[in-house]
């Protein structure tokens, strides 16, 4: 998985950052041509660089200087010598910003943030990405905004945070789509697809690649480069699948492309995923071939990552011929490098210390052979220097163990926190388990308390067969078997051996060993995380701290949900009851006030007025009730509550009404406040429509565009008016103030004597 996602941020890179071919541009359209997809191969585009650059040194062009310094940079990070390149970015960006080029300069500040997060130097891309996304909401360049989001994307992606990950794709996916820049859409639902299959969503991954597809053809694209990005990703979906001859065929088509670009790491994924293909089709001999390529290619540029995964499909792949000695060979080297990756800063200071010595030992080799007090006083520097490195290591073992903790605890505290419902919360911590902690199987049990029973509510592991569904549901009384006992005392137990443990009960297969801690709310029981594994003895303490720390963040986050709907019901049941009788007692009163035939005209006009606006209020008060009320926190809701409103309002004024929905909104979430503006804006605009058109017919639809986006249009067949002539009143305004709230953009078409639309586009929801 990371050598996947490692390989996906370099070809993103490829495909986005290197500087266009023209000649003479202004700094405007310099920065807009500043991403580029290249149309030669790498060791060209180096060479052609390199003399641009003397050719520019000598003229004495700056801009030319930093267009030639950046491709330099691109052409060394795609041949697999990042270090290099960031040096070349770094001087190319000093150049833009002494050019006060400062767009350039952040689209420079996003190729480095590129290379760091291929480096897994997260945190250094993350300062480059928030300095170039604070810039850009202040200039308002919603095209580099949109990169940002692509390349937050990448982000979250790096660190297997999937759903973060997916959810700035989706952003960029729209914004690239609104922008109409097809090539970056197709790239971004690349990513998107990816984030899919590595949440084993595979059918999302396969839909989202069937729609670049659509745009790659339907827009005549003939990028050879972008069509073998579809095609690998369809392979590497594929290959999750076990489709291994689609798998096959694919990274195959994707390979002969990318060597015509002579580019090194693409040439290394394919190789690596064509060897791993073979050997699942045990077809051992050619993916010993291909995969002892890709290992030779990564070592040459010590691509780590990389060769942890190598090493590790060589291992199995041995493994399954009977070749005991090369599988235990490429085993030991999957160690080797996997301990490279965590210490590697460490070791280098480690060995620099000992180059010191080492020198020094030698200079002095001669003098210490002559004395033998300095002979024991070199021994005795040379064992301190060993204590001194031990404990280095011993140190640098057990931070990098409390740092992953710290790194897994905050990952689940970061993915919970985006889940709305308590089922959502479930279903996410059974994930994260098994991906943040390699477990087998894991599975949330809530508590009926009427009944006294477990049941069952996530799972994700052989029990997960697809989707949020769990197949042979089970319920555990409270008290019997492990769980039930767990559920029982509140205290949390590792069972290293359940064939010893007669209280273990069999689900869907027998397992080894088993981990079951509660979840707690006000010192009641509210759930339980069970997880069982094959092998013996397999759970130990630093799993049981790190799920009670889970369960406590779970408690927390549940209690918040339920603090936070329970204050939401209790407004809208307050305004219900208290203002809502109280309006209606005034507007009945004011009714029956008015039927009086002996009252003054006087005072008939302050009991009318009272009237309306006590109706009017009440009609307020029903839309904020309803507004707040968590259970309408979704699309369909808000489109049946416009419908129901439509219809009453035109039926009032005989208006021929023709409303039309998709059928579903694919569960849609939309909170509260946003909800409330689009039912405003779509109230306000309807109410126009009805009052001063004039119309015979209004014409509603509402679609889903995208991902996240909505776009709501009403049209009527009224007298319309003059936009140039007509003056702003408070409706118009009102509507563009809260699309601007919604982060949304309002459009109203006008012709005199032709009726009038508003058009609603809402990005995000």
């Amino acid at each position: 998985m990371f050598y996947r996602v490692l390989i996906t941020v370099v070809l993103s890179l490829s495909l986005l950052f290197a500087f266009s071919q023209k000649q003479a541009v202004n700094n405007n359209q310099y920065s807009q041509d500043l991403l580029f997809y290249p149309t030669k191969n790498i060791d060209s585009l180096l060479n052609t660089a390199t003399r641009q650059l003397q050719a520019a040194e000598q003229k004495g062009d700056e801009l030319a200087k930093a267009k030639a310094l950046s491709d330099i940079a691109f052409a060394n990070k795609y041949k697999g010598q990042p270090d290099s390149a960031i040096l070349f970015y770094k001087r190319a960006k000093s150049i833009f910003l002494a050019g006060k080029n400062d767009e350039a300069a952040e689209y420079t500040d996003i190729a480095l943030a590129n290379i760091y997060i291929g480096q897994y130097k997260i945190d250094t891309a993350l300062s480059y990405l928030i300095g170039v996304d604070s810039l850009s909401k202040v200039s308002k360049n919603a095209s580099l905004q949109a990169d940002v989001k692509w390349n937050l994307g990448l982000v979250y992606k790096n660190k297997e945070d999937y759903l973060n990950a997916a959810r700035y794709f989706k952003m960029a996916l729209n914004a690239f789509q609104f922008q109409k820049k097809y090539s970056k859409y197709i790239l971004a639902g690349c990513h998107l697809s990816m984030a899919y299959r590595l949440m084993d969503q595979n059918d999302s991954s396969l839909n989202i690649l069937a729609q670049c597809i659509s745009v790659f053809n339907k827009q005549s694209l003939s990028d050879s480069l972008l069509y073998a990005t579809i095609q690998e990703n369809y392979a590497d979906t594929y290959l999750e699948m076990g489709k291994y001859p689609q798998a096959l065929a694919g990274f195959k088509a994707a390979l002969a492309q990318f060597t015509k670009y002579n580019s090194t790491v693409d040439i290394a994924y394919q190789k690596y995923s064509i060897g791993t293909t073979l050997a699942q089709m045990n077809r051992f001999k050619e993916a010993e071939n291909y995969l002892l390529q890709a290992y030779m290619v990564n070592d040459s540029i010590k691509n780590y990552k990389y060769l942890v995964w190598i090493s590790n499909a060589l291992n199995h792949m041995y493994a399954e011929m009977g070749d005991w000695r090369n599988a235990y060979k490429y085993l030991q080297k999957k160690a080797d490098w996997t301990d490279t990756i965590g210490i590697n800063d460490q070791i280098e200071k480690v060995n620099a210390l000992n180059r010191k010595f080492e020198t020094k030992k030698k200079e002095q080799e001669i003098v210490l052979l002559k004395s033998q007090n300095q002979i024991t006083r070199w021994w005795y520097l040379s064992s301190l220097l060993t204590v001194l490195i031990t404990s280095l290591l011993v140190w640098i073992y057990h931070s990098r163990k409390k740092f992953k903790e710290q790194k897994i605890l905050n990952y689940f505290a970061t993915s919970l926190y985006n889940q709305n419902t308590v089922d959502d919360v479930f279903w996410d911590i059974a994930k994260n388990c098994i991906s943040q902690l390699n477990f087998e199987d894991c599975v949330i049990y809530g508590y009926d308390e009427a009944r006294n029973m477990l049941l069952q509510k996530a799972a994700f592991g052989p029990k997960n067969p697809d989707g949020h569904t769990i197949s042979n549901l089970l319920e555990i009384p409270v008290g019997k078997g492990i769980v039930g006992s767990v559920a029982k005392s509140l205290t949390p137990e590792i069972i290293k051996d359940t064939r010893k443990d007669p209280r273990y009960l069999v689900d869907d297969a027998s397992r080894n060993a088993e981990i079951t801690v509660p979840i707690i709310i006000d010192g009641k029981l509210f759930g339980l995380i069970d997880s069982e594994h094959s092998r013996v003895g397999f759970f130990t303490k630093r799993h049981l701290k790190i799920l009670q720390k889970i369960a406590d963040t779970c408690s927390k986050k549940v209690t918040r949900q339920f603090v936070e709907e329970d204050l939401r019901k209790k407004i809208a049941r307050d305004l219900h009851d208290d203002m809502g009788s109280t309006l209606s007692s005034i507007n009945i009163i004011s009714k029956v006030a008015l039927q009086q035939h002996d009252m003054a005209d006087k005072v008939k006009n302050y009991l009318a007025s009272i009237k309306d606006y006590s109706l009017n209020m009440m009609e307020n008060m029903s839309d904020m009730v309803w507004a707040i009320n968590p259970q309408n926190d979704n699309m369909d809701s808000l489109v049946s509550k416009m419908k129901e409103w439509a219809a009453e309002i035109c039926e009032s004024r005989e208006i021929a009404l023709h409303f039309e929905t998709p059928d579903s909104f694919d569960n849609l979430q939309i909170d509260a406040e946003k909800r409330k503006h689009l039912f405003l804006i779509f109230k306000e605009a309807l109410n126009n429509a009805v009052k001063y058109s004039k119309c015979q017919h209004i014409n509603i639809t509402i679609s889903q565009q995208g991902i996240n986006n909505i776009a709501v249009s009403i049209h009527d067949d009224g007298v319309g008016f003059s936009m140039e002539n007509h003056k702003k009143g408070n409706g118009l305004a009102n509507m563009k103030t809260r699309a601007a709230q919604l982060n949304a953009t309002i459009n109203i078409h006008a012709i005199q004597g032709q009726g009038t639309i508003v058009e609603l586009v809402c990005r995000d929801v």
